[in-house]
């Protein structure tokens, strides 16, 4: 659930900036996407998860997190994540 929060705004930005950046470069398609997935591997990786891991650290965890509260809130609110994520994109778009 959290990399679904974190994948879907970054697909989305490369989309909209990256891949139309590369078009103008005159990038193959091939390697448009190529280059778009390298850059979105590595922003999850190394930015994204761990960042929005953090706050979900208590969600996360087996122990912790395995009361039934825990987990209705964290996915709850990572839910709501998605709402406010589609309906910006949606705005956006």
């Amino acid at each position: 659930m959290l990399v679904l929060l974190c994948l879907y705004p970054t697909a989305m930005l490369l989309t909209k900036f990256l891949s139309p950046a590369l078009d103008q470069l005159g990038v193959k398609q091939s390697l448009s996407f190529f280059a778009g997935n390298v850059v979105s591997i590595v922003a999850l990786q190394w930015v994204l998860v761990p960042a929005v891991s953090r706050p979900f650290r208590r969600w996360l965890d087996p122990i912790d997190g395995s009361s039934g509260r825990i987990s209705v809130a964290g996915a709850a609110v990572i839910v709501a994540g998605y709402a406010v994520l589609l309906t910006i994109f949606a705005l956006a778009a």
